[in-house]
């Protein structure tokens, strides 16, 4: 039944894949978003409820909810209804589930407290949600819910009203959640956690000690281990056999068992795995988690003897909330959309998430609609994507560019085209003294091999950027700063205008760059490098109390004088190349919600700030207006492509795709064609195109696949799928040609046909005698085409080399090579 309820799901997820990638991820409340990296999320992750060895329903924030039926081969993603972080999941059966969730606070929105928190319920296994008001007015942080039925279960939260102290609070119902029950705990007892083993049986911790209730929660009983110490976990196995976990004033923890249901405690000792450090983890709530009397885990460490011994497990432990079944399987979330299984309690688990492996990226850049790089700050990670980011390969550097400590280097890429990447960095020794390798590496091929290139004097370098593949520039310490005009095979050292570290650099056009950096350092060059000059930097020494460090990071030229800068107070804008600043629109709004990490352009008008928030503008950066809340990851980078298609990356190894429309050219059915040849050219779009923007033009890439400015041939145009499609007759032979279809006014992009076409050359042909000549009657005039042709064809239908006339007219010749491919009509003898 759960699988066919799944099946069901997924036939319903919006998006749509490309061939033979991973089906989409959507993000919950953010339309024409999607998941890339970790899949299937890189949101927290906060319970989970597992059903059986093989299914399990797994929640977290930003309203995501997962599911299983396949012990996490595979994910899809369920539809809950609410953006809002999700805290906790429970299942009477596999069609009736309850989430519970935290609401924004309705007496004051900017108090940062929560809100009334609700829970949401299915009857359907998830395909439907509803709302259900658990009856309190505001200041609710769920913590957790539990259902035994269908009609009964509780719900646990914190209530952080003014002068609460941010109680611990529990409700009952009995009617499915239609009604809630507020239970009192005895008096002067503060409650921390909570868990209910049947509906009338149910153990409370608190600073107070443990206290039990055999009637729902209507009495309570002291069944305190220990009355010296607070106790902070709680897990009981059935109604008799249980664990509380606590420690004295926050150092060593304690266990104690009691088989009895608390009539008795054993005590385990003292925990002594790595403590004092490891105490704050080891009793985080709902780390503590037992699958039989027996078998338990901890924050990562294991038990097989109920509690008596603990040992870390032979692979990578779990570290968030975990549940485990008797026969063994179990699942654990935690953060960053972690998601791990075990099938022998614990002692080896795997890795479901499919990640990255990357904690932190500093850098993406899409070089077309379908592929893009990315790099990551740290273990010299650099990423490649050929399919529109919908996977992303990590390149193995130890192996392709040998030379450098890779595992502890640090890096950062500046990407011109598809297939040329530069990437900086340093590494340094595992071992004291730890000695510095600063390194700088190409690639020419897309990653298949790369060329280290000298490194320009001896100090460290934070920053580089190529305007193409010929020039680039570097910044760094001490204000220094190099340039390149052949792919750095050679550097040039830039008279500095600052003495201070320069740690951003951005290109405006061909001969102006900017660079800023520590202590508001701010400087220009208009001769590509050579020579740099100190900004007036007025505007950000009185902003320093909200530029961390007096470090300016964040700024982004998109013409010689016009540049933007983006702060924790929004983003301001220059026009006379950083003399003067105005605020835009974002920095004058209240609902501003800071942390903007970075802005990017795509033309001159169209633009992203990234940060805590996506923001966008289309008018060059005057107004802006909110695309996406990714409070919960933190976009760093980001890259446009077109008005209506971009990436994000940043914390947690996330990766972020926006694609409002898209174009996708169909497969051709022949792969081999002739220049001068025609065919057709079908396409699918995603999105909306009204009537207006129904105008799209087939184009043809250079020879090596690439849509490169300049070098793009426009062979087809139409309002409708297929596009006829004319090959040019000058066409040079090649094999990686790539075809695809993109708005008329390339406000939107598309992907090509994800194949490579053969193009055969069509030889030019001329004729000899050539230009007009003149016959007498009754004389004869031959007539030559190029020798070595494969075959020929003369307007009056010979196909010999040479055509004998006698008759005034005019004449001309096609010939073929070998391929079979008839160039144009030659010139015309007449």
């Amino acid at each position: 039944l759960v699988v066919a309820l799944l099946l069901a799901l997924s036939s319903g997820l919006p998006g749509r894949a490309l061939a033979q990638a991973p089906p989409p991820v959507p993000v919950p409340g953010l339309p024409f978003w999607e998941w890339q990296a970790p899949r299937p999320t890189g949101f927290g992750l906060s319970d989970v409820h597992v059903f059986d060895d093989q299914a399990a329903f797994a929640v977290g924030e930003h309203g995501t909810a997962l599911k299983t039926t396949n012990q996490g081969r595979t994910w899809l993603p369920v539809n809950v209804g609410t953006a809002n972080d999700l805290k906790a999941v429970s299942f009477a059966n596999p069609l009736v589930g309850w989430v519970a969730y935290n609401t924004p606070n309705t007496s004051s929105a900017s108090s940062g407290l929560s809100g009334p928190g609700q829970v949401r319920k299915t009857t359907d296994g998830g395909a439907t949600w509803a709302v259900q008001p658990i009856g309190e007015a505001d200041f609710v942080v769920m913590q957790s819910i539990r259902f035994f039925s269908a009609t009964n279960g509780y719900v646990a939260y914190r209530y952080n009203g003014p002068g609460t102290l941010n109680e611990y609070r529990m409700r009952f119902t009995n009617d499915g959640g239609q009604t809630w029950t507020l239970r009192q705990w005895p008096p002067g007892f503060t409650a921390v956690n909570v868990q209910f083993v049947t509906p009338q049986v149910g153990y409370v911790l608190g600073s107070g000690g443990v206290i039990k209730t055999t009637d729902g929660g209507l009495t309570f009983t002291n069944v305190t281990p220990n009355p010296t110490i607070g106790y902070e976990q709680v897990w009981f196995v059935n109604a008799q056999v249980g664990y509380v976990v606590g420690g004295p004033d926050g150092t060593t923890p304690n266990m104690y068992r009691t088989a009895n249901g608390g009539a008795t405690w054993t005590p385990m000792g003292q925990f002594g795995i790595g403590v004092p450090p490891y105490y704050q983890y080891l009793t985080q709530n709902r780390s503590l988690n037992f699958a039989d009397p027996l078998h338990g885990t901890l924050y990562g460490f294991i038990t097989a003897d109920g509690g008596q011994t603990w040992r870390l497990p032979t692979a990578t432990g779990v570290s968030g909330v975990n549940r485990l079944r008797p026969s063994g399987v179990g699942f654990s979330v935690g953060y960053a959309g972690e998601l791990r299984t075990t099938a022998d309690f614990g002692l080896t688990t795997r890795r479901l998430t499919d990640s990255t492996n990357a904690y932190l990226f500093n850098a993406i850049r899409m070089a077309d609609p379908v592929r893009g790089w990315a790099t990551a700050e740290s273990r010299g990670r650099v990423m490649r994507t050929a399919n529109r980011g919908a996977t992303w390969q990590t390149l193995d550097m130890a192996a392709t560019a040998p030379g450098v400590r890779w595992t502890y280097a640090q890096v950062k890429g500046a990407f011109p085209d598809a297939d040329t990447a530069f990437v900086m960095g340093k590494s340094s020794d595992p071992l004291p003294p730890y000695a510095p390798d600063y390194f700088i590496v190409k690639t020419t091929d897309g990653g298949q091999s790369w060329a280290r290139l000298p490194y320009p004097g001896t100090t460290e370098m934070y920053d580089i950027q190529f305007r193409d593949t010929r020039h680039g520039l570097l910044v760094g310490a001490g204000g220094q700063s190099w340039r390149t005009q052949d792919g750095g095979q050679t550097w040039t050292a830039g008279q500095p205008g600052t003495a201070q570290n320069l740690r951003v650099v951005s290109w405006a056009d061909a001969r102006t760059a900017y660079a800023v950096g520590d202590s508001v350092a701010f400087v220009r060059t208009t001769d590509a490098g050579l020579t740099w000059q100190r900004v007036n930097t007025s505007f950000f020494t009185a902003m320093f109390p909200f530029v961390p460090g007096g470090q300016l990071l964040n700024v982004c030229f998109t013409g010689p004088r016009t540049g933007f800068y983006v702060s924790y107070q929004g983003i301001f804008r220059t026009v006379d190349g950083g003399q003067t600043w105005a605020a835009t629109t974002l920095s004058q709004s209240p609902n501003f919600n800071g942390g903007l990490r970075a802005v990017s352009f795509v033309t001159s008008r169209k633009g992203l700030a990234f940060g805590y928030q996506v923001y966008q503008t289309s008018d060059g950066g005057l107004t802006w207006s909110s695309l996406a809340n990714m409070r919960s990851v933190e976009a760093l980078a980001g890259s446009p492509v077109d008005r209506y298609n971009a990436w994000t990356a940043g914390r947690n190894g996330s990766i972020l795709h926006y694609s409002e429309k898209f174009i996708t050219a169909r497969p051709l059915a022949q792969t081999t064609h002739c220049a001068g040849g025609n065919l057709t050219l079908a396409f699918d779009t995603t999105g909306q195109f009204p009537a207006s923007e129904r105008r799209f033009t087939a184009q043809l890439s250079n020879a090596r696949g690439r849509f490169h400015p300049g070098q793009i041939r426009v062979v087809g145009q139409g309002t409708a799928s297929p596009l006829a499609v004319a090959l040019p007759f000058d066409l040079p032979a090649g094999s990686a040609y790539r075809l695809r279809v993109v708005q008329a006014d390339s406000l939107v992009l598309g992907a090509d046909t994800g194949q490579d076409v053969t193009i055969n050359a069509a030889p030019m042909a001329t004729l000899a005698p050539a230009g007009p000549q003149t016959l007498c009657a009754g004389r004869t005039l031959t007539l030559s085409a190029p020798a070595g042709q494969a075959q020929y064809r003369w307007s009056t239908g010979a196909t010999t080399r040479t055509l004998t006339v006698s008759a005034g007219g005019s004449y001309t010749v096609r010939v073929a090579g070998a391929a079979g491919c008839f160039g144009p009509p030659s010139a015309a003898v007449v």
